[in-house]
């Protein structure tokens, strides 16, 4: 898991990052990569990458100095509007709501 991680963070600006990418290497195949996260952390690789995304995205929010479209490309969106749309599937807001909700704690 941990290189899984570490693969993450140095690619989190890469949007044509896949699965197999991943998977080959960590030395499996798609399968057996997909079987194994499925068994430790009851995610699929692609709802992986998306949660590390977001939760990337909710740090570089709350550190403030980029907007959001500068965001969504680093941590690997060529889509800032896709990129609001997931961060409101893991969040249940929109990232603007987010950094509001955090500025008035």
């Amino acid at each position: 898991m941990q290189h899984l991680l570490e693969l993450m963070e140095t690619n989190m600006d890469n949007g044509d990052l896949t699965v197999e990418e991943l998977a080959l290497t960590l030395g499996m195949s798609r399968s057996v990569f997909f079987k194994k996260l499925k068994s430790l952390i009851g995610l699929s690789p692609v709802e992986f990458i998306k949660e590390v995304r977001m939760k990337r995205a909710s740090q570089l929010i709350e550190e403030g100095g980029n907007n959001m479209a500068q965001i969504a490309y680093m941590i690997g969106f060529n889509d800032p509007h896709y990129f609001s749309k997931c961060f409101r599937q893991i969040f249940s807001m929109t990232p603007t709501e987010y950094k509001e909700m955090k500025q008035r704690k």
